[in-house]
């Protein structure tokens, strides 16, 4: 999870991007990009799941 960045955020702490506290949904675009909702971190982070 080092390489996930965090989308959206409405809780005010810090951006942890290593940890997920309670995923909820997850979610895949054409992009192939894994979207996590964090529950109880009020927030959704994005995943790449290939390399360039």
């Amino acid at each position: 999870a080092k390489e996930g960045i965090v989308f959206a955020t409405g809780d005010g702490e810090k951006d942890d991007t290593n940890q997920l506290y309670y995923p909820w949904g997850l979610s895949i675009d054409q992009h192939d990009y894994l979207y996590v909702a964090d529950h109880s971190s009020h927030r959704i982070q994005r995943f790449p799941l290939k390399k360039d």
